[in-house]
């Protein structure tokens, strides 16, 4: 899909297809001069975008196929092998697909309430890789918080509830045995059992196993005993205290950070001293 000039993603785009030679020099350039220059606004790049596609202007706003070019200014233009090796660079800084890349966008696109962009966005992210489980779990909670938190567009509400249906049940069907996903689904779940026809024995059974497959860790231990605290109440004396440790722990606390919005809610709500 080909974004607007005004949609950061298209700088993303226009990197990928020069790099696999699907345009050339002087389109790449003046498309990304178009985009980057003209139509994006840069409040919505993050400081890592900023500085990459600020040096990557600066060069490919100086590329000359002339070779009087650099024998009269010698220090005033590039070649297109600079830019290519410029454009490779940015690429690999920016991890394009990568986790950490990808993460920042989409909660951009959250905080700004873009909600048909972020799950459009998530979607190509799914399906550059269809084994990424943090795409997922981030896909999953982005349509449980859309659906059951947010002022979404009504007309389109049916439509989001088919999309949770099927990322839930092509992710199951991927991840059932993964700790780490069935915990972060369970709790995604236990806002959205309601549309999602998922009965709660259910929801407690994957966070009931993801604490079984992984019984050191305190965040599916919590999960484990949060589900069963209305059975006895020894189980919440057990939830609370490993909710204390959580909160101690650095090492979990920054984990939940780096898993986006689903670790923010987390952290703010149910985890929150």
């Amino acid at each position: 899909m080909i974004h607007e000039k005004t949609d950061k993603r298209r700088l993303y785009w226009l990197i990928d297809s020069y790099l696999s030679n699907k345009i050339n020099t002087e389109t790449f350039c003046d498309e990304y001069y178009y985009c980057y220059g003209l139509g994006i606004d840069s409040s919505t790049l993050t400081d890592l975008e900023q500085n990459i596609f600020g040096e990557l202007m600066s060069i490919s706003s100086r590329v000359s196929e002339f070779g009087k070019d650099f024998v009269q200014y010698p220090d005033a233009f590039y070649t297109e092998d600079e830019l290519r090796q410029k454009t490779t660079e940015a690429r690999d800084k920016l991890k394009i697909g990568g986790k950490m890349q990808w993460k920042e966008i989409l909660r951009k696109l959250e905080q700004s309430k873009q909600w048909d962009e972020a799950i459009e966005f998530m979607q190509e992210i799914i399906n550059k890789n269809s084994n990424d489980m943090d795409a997922y779990i981030a896909m999953n909670y982005l349509l449980a918080n859309l659906i059951t938190e947010e002022h979404c567009d009504k007309s389109k509400y049916n439509d989001y509830i088919v999309l949770s249906h099927y990322y839930f049940d092509e992710s199951y069907a991927k991840f059932s045995n993964n700790p780490e996903y069935l915990f972060f689904t369970g709790i995604t779940t236990t806002i959205s059992d309601w549309y999602m026809d998922i009965d709660m024995k259910d929801v407690n059974a994957m966070l009931e196993k993801a604490a079984a497959l992984e019984p050191d860790n305190l965040l599916y231990l919590w999960g484990k005993y949060s589900c069963l605290k209305a059975t006895n109440p020894e189980n919440l004396k057990l939830m609370d205290s490993y909710k204390k440790r959580i909160r101690e722990t650095s090492s979990v606390v920054n984990f939940l950070k780096s898993k986006g919005a689903i670790g923010e809610y987390l952290l703010e709500v149910q985890l929150k001293s």
